[in-house]
């Protein structure tokens, strides 16, 4: 019975932490743009300005799904509570992704490089909110 009060409190603190960060991530990285078009009353708007945030919203839901909460529970496993291992993860999620995947094109490795460190810096913002709402909030609350 307490294993399995334990899975459900543990099941709880991952949703929190992956929608914190999905909703956060999107927030930060989509209000620049949509900030920037306000200003200029949209006479200087120009949608691709916004396909940063919206790319990047889609990156972190699927970064999530397919390698934080994989990494979390591998973590968890290993009894990782510090915050590194996180940021490493979220950080190799980009070089990783550019590496087996290609998703943007292109072959030439100076783009896939730039591809790769701008997907990585990216996924770092994800990794840490999840991590201050899945770990650090049940290692310095109780």
């Amino acid at each position: 019975m307490a294993s399995r009060v334990k899975f459900k409190s543990e099941l709880k603190r991952i949703s929190i932490g992956f929608i914190a960060a999905l909703v956060i991530s999107s927030f930060v990285f989509n209000f620049p743009w949509l900030f920037l078009n306000a200003i200029t009353l949209f006479k200087d708007a120009r949608p691709e300005s916004l396909t940063f945030g919206v790319f990047s919203t889609l990156y972190t839901f699927l970064i999530l799904i397919f390698w934080g909460v994989p990494s979390h529970l591998l973590f968890l496993y290993l009894k990782v509570q510090s915050v590194w291992p996180y940021l490493l993860s979220g950080l190799l999620s980009g070089p990783i992704l550019i590496v087996f995947f290609k998703p943007l094109g292109g072959g030439d490795p100076a783009l896939l490089f730039l591809q790769s460190v701008i997907l990585g810096i990216v996924g770092l913002l994800p990794a840490s909110v999840f991590w201050y709402f899945t770990v650090r909030k049940r290692v310095f609350d109780h």
